[in-house]
């Protein structure tokens, strides 16, 4: 399964889980982005793209249009916007309170167990984001050699992003120790 939502999102418009529905523009900006050329881009996540260009395409995808991304020639720009993305949703994909402090206290203490246990317990559609964001900055890391983008500039680069209310140390520790242990946490 590590990599089922992930080609879901890819080859559909919109993917369905049990809980909700995967916004089109994630599935679509992961489907630009899970490209060898793309991954390729150098300090892809850490580079910003055209701020103007961000703002059409989000307002492009707020309205329901059409966009096609093969258009965009900038891979940093389909990158900021996923980033943008995760960063303004309204529901953090770690809830606040005691799942965060737990969280954030399993990984401190390096408890695998408890931690996928936690992880494993937020609700469906905030882990099926959280596990498709992961396994595409997993596969950016893969291709550091290209890209520039080691596992510590990417957990510096989208840390606040992806755990858009943790502090950016917390957000950047939590993000470097989930894609470290991905496979044990989301199988």
């Amino acid at each position: 399964m590590r990599f089922l939502l992930l080609a879901r999102a890819m080859h559909r418009e919109d993917t369905t889980h049990e809980d909700g529905v995967l916004s089109r523009l994630v599935a679509q900006c992961l489907g630009y982005l899970n490209r060898p050329h793309v991954l390729k881009e150098e300090g892809l996540f850490r580079i910003p793209g055209s701020l103007s260009d961000i703002n059409r395409l989000r307002a492009a995808f707020i309205a329901g249009r059409d966009v096609n991304l093969s258009e965009v020639h900038d891979p940093n720009t389909v990158a900021s916007l996923l980033k943008q993305y995760f960063k303004e949703l309204k529901k953090p994909l770690i809830p606040l309170g005691s799942t965060q402090k737990n969280l954030l206290l399993a990984m401190r203490a390096k408890d695998l167990p408890r931690v996928k246990e936690i992880v494993q317990s937020i609700p469906l559609d905030r882990l099926s984001s959280l596990q498709i964001m992961i396994e595409i900055l997993a596969k950016v890391v893969e291709y550091s050699e290209y890209n520039k983008m080691s596992l510590t500039n990417v957990a510096t680069s989208c840390g606040q992003s992806i755990f858009n209310n943790m502090s950016p140390v917390s957000a950047n520790d939590m993000l470097l120790f989930v894609i470290q242990h991905r496979e044990e946490i989301f199988t």
